[in-house]
């Protein structure tokens, strides 16, 4: 992520601008199959952003969650340290997935909401390796993030274009690709998925 300043630029317009463009649309997918994950259990939020999710599932369930929560933004987290968080349990920090020592934890869950596609297909595969290890056997990975195809419609590919040309100039983020899911979980069992918007959002849940 050569020539990335991080989100803290957008950080207080990012949930306006995200509601202009999908309305509750990405949040919707987001929680679409959290009913999966129940309390007490340990949970990995990496790319949390403004901490919306983090509200949401804290909502469901008050109690009984043990959350470590990273974003490369220090705005985001700050925006995430005054959201609602009942009676769980949060660390919030500040890291470059780069350097997240993998061995350090293990998770029941993992979430990666919108995460993946600010990288390249090389760092994906490596990322996707190295969180991997953090989740224990058994343990539930949430993925949900933009999908192109052969026959996504024209508006779809320049909405992506458009996105990615928006946080390359507000940002500094390039050399991105939207990430494969058949591709990175071949060694995950499928549990369940749903798309939205003609398969250009998808989320998935996936078993180690």
């Amino acid at each position: 992520m050569r020539g990335f300043q991080g989100f803290d630029k957008i950080a207080p317009f990012y949930d306006g601008l995200s509601f202009l463009i999908f309305g509750n649309l990405l949040l919707k997918a987001q929680l679409e199959f959290i009913s999966l994950s129940r309390p007490p259990c340990k949970i990995l939020i990496v790319g949390g952003g403004t901490g919306k999710l983090l509200e949401e599932i804290c909502k469901r369930y008050p109690e009984g969650l043990d959350i470590h929560y990273l974003d490369f933004s220090i705005k985001m987290i700050e925006k995430g340290k005054r959201k609602n968080i009942y009676k769980n349990r949060v660390c919030f920090e500040v890291e470059n997935i780069a350097n997240f020592k993998s061995s350090t934890e293990s998770y029941d869950v993992i979430l990666t909401p919108f995460f993946m596609d600010c990288f390249e297909v090389i760092a994906q595969e490596k990322i996707h390796t190295m969180l991997g290890n953090s989740l224990k056997s058994g343990g539930l990975w949430f993925f949900t993030d933009f999908h192109l195809n052969a026959f996504s419609p024209p508006w779809q590919k320049w909405l992506v274009r458009w996105m990615y040309r928006f946080f390359f100039r507000a940002c500094g983020l390039k050399d991105c690709r939207l990430p494969d899911a058949e591709a990175l979980f071949t060694s995950y069992k499928l549990l369940n998925g749903k798309s939205f918007l003609g398969n250009f959002i998808l989320s998935n849940v996936y078993r180690k």
